[in-house]
């Protein structure tokens, strides 16, 4: 091993994967990294398990980040529509809390 030559090989590396994200764009490159993490593939899998995959690893991921807007944004609405009924609710809740109260017992002190 020649002296520098990690950093020869890391200067390489780093101008490669500028160029690819150039080349194919960031977020492309991105994702193709992405489906490579979470397929799980195997370096036995032939080039078409590892495609099918990957496919699948981005369509969970797709329909997971679906699903946590689409619950998030149900949950605005009924915070918007139901905010009295929530509040009567969570306020006795919230202020019988034993965390609450031992906050409270200095601050009353």
């Amino acid at each position: 091993v020649y002296n520098g030559s990690d950093k020869l090989w890391a200067s390489l590396m780093e101008e490669m994967w500028t160029k690819i994200e150039h080349e194919f764009g960031g977020f492309r490159v991105r994702l193709h990294r992405a489906s490579v993490k979470l397929s799980g593939e195997l370096d036995s899998d032939n080039a078409k398990t590892r495609q099918s995959k990957r496919k699948a690893a981005i369509l969970q991921l797709q329909v997971k980040g679906f699903t946590y807007l689409l619950l998030s944004l149900v949950g605005v609405v009924i915070s918007i529509l139901y905010k009295d009924a929530l509040i009567s609710i969570a306020a006795p809740v919230a202020l019988s809390s034993p965390f609450l109260v031992y906050v409270m017992s200095f601050v009353h002190k």
